[in-house]
């Protein structure tokens, strides 16, 4: 559950889940509701406007679907950010380099967006496909541990590497580690 205030009296509250499968709808709203009354103590609320959506969460190479004259942008191009399913920054900054690459004339799917970021977007999501359940301590950690601007600049793909290793040593060493080998494995 995160929240957004608006004012004193009015918030946008979601209920976020990283999951395989969708939940049936009824239970995102009764653990909204259960968040709202149990744990903000709402007493009397009004909800009034609700939505439901599903973010891929992947770090799956959408290149292959790239022909030299077809690209694919946002998130059918892969653009959302495979660690926190945002995709407006990614897209903002990558449509320029688009656009440039287009004046190229070269074929479209030899334009490559990949970078250290994947790699760690990779990690995270190996991270919590084996360890969902403390999805929320990573994320506590993260924000104890790190000043807001340093989360941010990250998310945004705007760190030094000194600065990754600053937000990246906040998290919980061991699954990570654990994640970072398995991958390494992989390529032997």
């Amino acid at each position: 559950m995160y929240i957004l205030p608006f004012s004193k009296n009015e918030a946008l509250v979601e209920y976020t889940l990283f999951s395989e499968n969708r939940l049936p709808k009824e239970e995102y709203e009764e653990a909204l509701v259960h968040y709202l009354e149990n744990d903000l103590k709402c007493g009397t609320y009004e909800i009034t406007e609700t939505e439901q959506g599903s973010i891929p969460m992947t770090a799956y190479n959408f290149r292959e679907h790239h022909t030299k004259n077809i690209r694919y942008i946002g998130t059918a191009g892969g653009w959302a950010k495979p660690s926190t399913g945002y995709t407006f920054m990614s897209t903002a900054k990558k449509v320029p380099i688009l656009i440039e690459f287009l004046k190229t004339g070269r074929p479209l799917n030899k334009l490559n967006f990949r970078n250290r970021y994947g790699f760690y977007d990779l990690l995270f999501l190996d991270v919590l496909a084996k360890h969902n359940d403390q999805g929320h301590k990573i994320f506590e950690s993260l924000f104890k541990e790190c000043p807001p601007q340093l989360i941010f600049k990250f998310l945004d793909e705007e760190t030094t590497l000194l600065e990754d290793f600053k937000f990246i040593s906040a998290c919980p060493t061991k699954p990570f580690v654990k994640a970072l080998f398995n991958r390494l494995k992989q390529l032997t």
